[in-house]
């Protein structure tokens, strides 16, 4: 029966997984009474285990997976209380802090899932798209594991990742439409294989996570965990109809999405309720990125975004970017340094000072009357910004079926997935259109390492990673990281946007799609040659003139 499929981690071995979040560690009882026994198929096969570290952002995770789909053990360290008082992730801070953790995330891990290096058949880490100063923490790990214990490296992409991890809860068989949706980024692509996909759509401005972010610093929310998570609970209070916002791009035939007009509607009707919210004129904008934060990525890069440098930790002009994750940007003006995401800045190595905190308006002392409208406002933003995705999507359907006919298969991951209302909404989509819907559960829509040990694992199957590292060094490291790196070059030529953020940055990587292919085709014509070398061994000598 085709309908929703909220993927549970089901397949987790029995045991403790751990969860690091700020400078505490607290265990959390894996869910694993249903699905762990592997098919007879599986059986038969031998038992890969792949260690996935993930570095990209603001979290820093490990996991421990096996080619039987169990999660043997995690561990995870958020950041959220060490951001929050800048309203955004700083690359500095962030770098230090995954430095802090890298090592004892990963020996957590390998102790909860009870296994050693010496077990394990390969290392994979993110190498992009993200923060290269936060990449390169992850990625030096990785390669000094691999290299230390002669293991493969595999180099995965922090958004395939994301797009593929449903599958380690849930049989979801290419081809799939799937969209991706945090504080960074809004894909909707067409997943035909592993390292192949089309983009249908992406967004002309914001993404959905940024916007959510950016209109719960508008209304003054408190930002722990995350602008997102406080605006969505903050939106129960509310009455979604009592304001008519615009569903954006409703009189575009296309895929795409912009959150940036929706946004502004908000900052206006706050303005017209003469609503007095700290900061709200300030926050009307996002950080300008410095150079390591032009992590902001292009959107349909694929890129983790929403970095805020030291420099522009305390300020903000207007339009800038949100952590990925649901990560809120910085407050107050002062103009960002423009330069390449792969350069630092001497600002970045400085220490920031605290921007002025967002305050939790939902305890003002100006009237119960102000807080309703506040949180009426937030859910009338939410109904229409879900409504918006709907109306793309449902669209994204029918092209996805020009291409694949038969699609049933529809997988929604990221962030923003982790969102009640997104999913009930799509769970009704899904149904009325004939799809069989997939989304991970929410600890896996967040960046975590089982995401990315699950995409190794994949990658790992088909070949597609690199022998055990002969050097560590941090040129090494840092020519792995790709802190702009495109999941795609194919597109849908009905839905390329003609002004586009993500459009106008210079892609500075070779994209994921393209790599991938050229691997393939390598691999397969390796195979052919030693298949004929072996054929030639084998034929029977010919008599010289006879």
């Amino acid at each position: 029966m085709l309908g929703l499929n909220l993927a549970t981690p089901l397949r987790r071995e029995a045991g403790a997984s751990l969860l690091r979040r700020g400078s505490k560690l607290r265990a959390l009882p894996c869910q694993a009474t249903q699905a762990v026994v592997p098919s007879a198929m599986e059986a038969a096969q031998p038992e890969r285990l792949i260690l996935g570290i993930e570095s990209s952002c603001d979290d820093t995770g490990a996991a421990v997976i096996s080619s039987h789909g169990r999660v043997l053990g995690e561990a995870l360290a958020g950041q959220a209380d060490l951001h929050a008082p800048w309203g955004g992730v700083v690359p500095s801070l962030a770098r230090e802090a995954h430095q802090a953790a890298i090592d004892r995330v990963v020996e957590d891990t390998l102790v909860s899932a009870g296994k050693g290096m010496q077990d394990l058949d390969a290392v994979a880490v993110t190498v992009g798209p993200g923060l290269s100063m936060c990449l390169k923490v992850g990625v030096v790990k990785a390669r000094g594991l691999a290299a230390k214990h002669g293991l493969p490296l595999v180099k995965v992409h922090h958004m395939e990742a994301h797009a593929l991890v449903s599958r380690l809860h849930a049989p979801v068989p290419f081809p799939f439409l799937c969209l991706l949706v945090s504080g960074g980024h809004n894909l909707l692509l067409l997943a035909h294989g592993v390292g192949n996909y089309t983009l249908l759509g992406t967004t002309v401005d914001d993404a959905m996570g940024e916007a959510f972010d950016k209109v719960a610093r508008l209304l003054g929310l408190d930002l722990k965990p995350n602008g997102g998570a406080a605006l969505e609970k903050f939106a129960r209070k509310g009455d979604p109809n009592r304001f008519k916002f615009t569903v954006p791009l409703r009189q575009q035939a296309n895929c795409n999405f912009s959150f940036a007009g929706l946004k502004t509607a908000i900052s206006i009707a706050i303005q017209k309720e003469g609503l007095q919210v700290p900061s709200a004129a300030a926050a009307a904008g996002g950080a300008s990125l410095d150079s390591e934060a032009a992590s902001k990525p292009a959107p349909d890069d694929g890129v983790a975004g929403g970095a805020v440098s030291p420099a522009a930790a305390a300020a903000a002009t207007a339009d800038g970017a949100s952590a990925a994750g649901g990560t809120a940007a910085a407050l107050t003006p002062t103009p960002a340094a423009d330069g390449g995401a792969e350069k630092q800045s001497a600002a970045e190595s400085s220490q920031p000072s605290p921007s002025q905190p967002s305050m939790d308006v939902t305890a003002d002392a100006d009237g119960s009357k102000a807080r309703q409208t506040r949180a009426d406002i937030a859910a009338s933003f939410q109904r229409v910004a879900v409504q918006h995705l709907l109306d793309r999507c449902k669209r994204g359907v029918d092209w996805a079926r020009d291409h694949h006919p038969d699609l049933k298969r529809f997988v929604i991951a990221g962030g923003v997935a982790c969102n009640r209302s997104v999913r009930s909404s799509f769970g009704d989509l899904a149904e009325a259109l004939g799809l069989e819907l997939t989304i991970p559960d929410p600890h896996f829509c967040t960046d975590n390492g089982a995401m990315v040990a699950w995409a190794g694992l994949e990658r790992f199957n088909l070949g597609l990673f690199e022998g055990p590292p002969q050097s560590i060094t941090d040129d090494d490291a840092y020519q792995d990281v790709k802190p702009r790196w495109p999941l795609t070059n194919i597109s849908d030529s009905r839905g390329l946007p003609k002004s586009s953020r993500g459009l106008r940055i210079k892609r500075l990587h070779t994209s994921l799609t393209e790599l991938t292919a050229a691997a393939m085709a390598d691999t397969t014509a390796k195979k052919a040659r030693g298949e004929a070398a072996e054929s030639d061994a084998q034929a029977p000598a010919v008599a010289c003139g006879s």
